[in-house]
Protein backbone atom coordinates (compact mmCIF):
# COMPACT_ATOMS: atom_id res chain seq x y z
CA UNK A 1 0.00 0.00 0.00
CA UNK A 2 1.35 3.05 -1.19
CA UNK A 3 -0.06 4.52 2.17
CA UNK A 4 0.94 2.88 5.35
CA UNK A 5 -2.28 2.21 8.05
CA UNK A 6 -0.40 5.12 10.16
CA UNK A 7 -1.37 7.29 7.73
CA UNK A 8 -4.94 6.45 7.72
CA UNK A 9 -4.88 6.37 11.66
CA UNK A 10 -3.25 10.13 11.85
CA UNK A 11 -6.36 11.39 9.40
CA UNK A 12 -8.66 9.80 11.79
CA UNK A 13 -6.84 10.96 15.41
CA UNK A 14 -7.34 14.65 14.17
CA UNK A 15 -11.00 14.41 11.90
CA UNK A 16 -13.61 12.02 12.44
CA UNK A 17 -14.75 12.80 9.05
CA UNK A 18 -11.63 13.25 7.29
CA UNK A 19 -13.48 13.51 3.80
CA UNK A 20 -15.89 15.46 4.65
CA UNK A 21 -19.18 12.82 3.99
CA UNK A 22 -21.32 14.60 6.84
CA UNK A 23 -21.40 17.94 4.68
CA UNK A 24 -19.54 18.09 1.55
CA UNK A 25 -22.73 17.96 -1.56
CA UNK A 26 -20.91 16.19 -3.72
CA UNK A 27 -20.01 13.17 -1.14
CA UNK A 28 -24.17 12.90 -0.84
CA UNK A 29 -24.71 13.32 -4.65
CA UNK A 30 -22.23 10.59 -5.26
CA UNK A 31 -23.79 8.39 -2.67
CA UNK A 32 -27.19 8.87 -4.14
CA UNK A 33 -25.42 7.79 -7.38
CA UNK A 34 -23.66 4.56 -5.58
CA UNK A 35 -27.22 3.60 -4.30
CA UNK A 36 -29.37 4.29 -7.47
CA UNK A 37 -26.87 2.19 -9.68
CA UNK A 38 -27.33 -0.54 -7.46
CA UNK A 39 -29.28 -3.72 -9.60
CA UNK A 40 -31.44 -5.13 -6.84
CA UNK A 41 -33.33 -3.25 -3.87
CA UNK A 42 -31.58 -5.94 -1.65
CA UNK A 43 -28.87 -8.29 -1.46
CA UNK A 44 -28.26 -11.10 0.68
CA UNK A 45 -24.70 -10.50 1.52
CA UNK A 46 -22.99 -7.56 0.87
CA UNK A 47 -18.57 -6.13 2.11
CA UNK A 48 -18.24 -2.45 1.74
CA UNK A 49 -14.07 -2.41 1.60
CA UNK A 50 -13.21 1.25 2.68
CA UNK A 51 -15.75 2.18 4.86
CA UNK A 52 -14.32 5.15 6.75
CA UNK A 53 -16.56 6.45 9.50
CA UNK A 54 -19.58 4.30 8.08
CA UNK A 55 -21.51 7.10 6.29
CA UNK A 56 -22.33 5.05 3.19
CA UNK A 57 -22.76 2.18 5.20
CA UNK A 58 -25.81 3.29 6.83
CA UNK A 59 -27.08 3.26 3.36
CA UNK A 60 -26.17 -0.12 2.33
CA UNK A 61 -27.90 -1.79 5.90
CA UNK A 62 -31.12 -1.07 4.50
CA UNK A 63 -30.43 -3.08 1.82
CA UNK A 64 -28.36 -5.98 3.04
CA UNK A 65 -29.44 -9.14 4.57
CA UNK A 66 -25.73 -8.91 6.24
CA UNK A 67 -23.17 -6.48 5.60
CA UNK A 68 -19.46 -6.38 6.22
CA UNK A 69 -17.51 -3.41 6.44
CA UNK A 70 -14.06 -3.00 6.66
CA UNK A 71 -11.36 -0.20 6.86
CA UNK A 72 -7.47 -0.49 7.39
CA UNK A 73 -7.72 2.66 10.35
CA UNK A 74 -8.94 0.83 13.43
CA UNK A 75 -10.07 4.86 14.45
CA UNK A 76 -12.70 4.55 10.99
CA UNK A 77 -13.74 1.07 12.20
CA UNK A 78 -14.39 2.43 15.77
CA UNK A 79 -16.45 5.31 14.17
CA UNK A 80 -18.45 3.04 12.15
CA UNK A 81 -18.72 0.62 14.27
CA UNK A 82 -20.59 3.00 16.88
CA UNK A 83 -22.54 4.45 13.66
CA UNK A 84 -23.83 1.07 12.94
CA UNK A 85 -24.56 -0.31 16.16
CA UNK A 86 -28.15 -0.25 15.44
CA UNK A 87 -27.66 -3.32 12.86
CA UNK A 88 -27.60 -6.20 14.53
CA UNK A 89 -26.33 -7.99 10.88
CA UNK A 90 -23.80 -5.70 10.40
CA UNK A 91 -19.98 -6.54 11.11
CA UNK A 92 -17.16 -3.73 10.70
CA UNK A 93 -13.41 -4.96 10.87
CA UNK A 94 -9.85 -3.49 10.56
CA UNK A 95 -8.64 -4.93 7.34
CA UNK A 96 -6.39 -3.89 5.29
CA UNK A 97 -6.44 -5.07 1.31
CA UNK A 98 -5.32 -6.82 -0.66
CA UNK A 99 -3.62 -8.93 2.05
CA UNK A 100 -6.50 -9.33 4.36
CA UNK A 101 -8.95 -9.64 1.79
CA UNK A 102 -11.75 -12.45 2.72
CA UNK A 103 -11.80 -16.35 1.06
CA UNK A 104 -15.90 -15.36 1.45
CA UNK A 105 -18.31 -14.85 -1.51
CA UNK A 106 -20.34 -11.73 -1.63
CA UNK A 107 -23.09 -10.77 -3.84
CA UNK A 108 -22.15 -6.89 -3.69
CA UNK A 109 -19.42 -5.65 -3.31
CA UNK A 110 -18.82 -1.77 -2.63
CA UNK A 111 -15.53 -0.20 -2.71
CA UNK A 112 -14.93 2.91 -1.73
CA UNK A 113 -12.12 4.67 -3.36
CA UNK A 114 -9.22 2.54 -1.94
CA UNK A 115 -8.12 1.11 -5.35
CA UNK A 116 -6.28 4.76 -5.61
CA UNK A 117 -3.80 3.79 -2.67
CA UNK A 118 -2.74 0.53 -3.78
CA UNK A 119 0.33 -0.17 -5.85
CA UNK A 120 0.06 -1.62 -9.37
CA UNK A 121 0.77 -5.10 -7.99
CA UNK A 122 -1.48 -5.04 -4.87
CA UNK A 123 -4.22 -3.69 -7.02
CA UNK A 124 -3.93 -6.73 -9.83
CA UNK A 125 -4.18 -9.16 -6.84
CA UNK A 126 -7.14 -7.02 -5.45
CA UNK A 127 -9.12 -7.10 -8.89
CA UNK A 128 -7.77 -10.73 -8.55
CA UNK A 129 -9.28 -11.37 -5.26
CA UNK A 130 -12.27 -9.51 -6.02
CA UNK A 131 -12.96 -11.76 -9.22
CA UNK A 132 -12.92 -15.08 -6.41
CA UNK A 133 -15.38 -13.13 -4.41
CA UNK A 134 -18.06 -11.95 -6.20
CA UNK A 135 -20.89 -14.09 -6.67
CA UNK A 136 -22.48 -14.05 -10.19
Amino acid sequence: MTHSRMYFEELYRSNNDPWGYDYHWYEARKRQICLALLTRPHYEKVLEIGCSNGHLSVYLAQRAARLLCIDVSEQAVQLASQRLEAFEHVTVENRKIPEDFYEQKFDLIVISEVAYYLTCDELDEFIEKLKQALNP
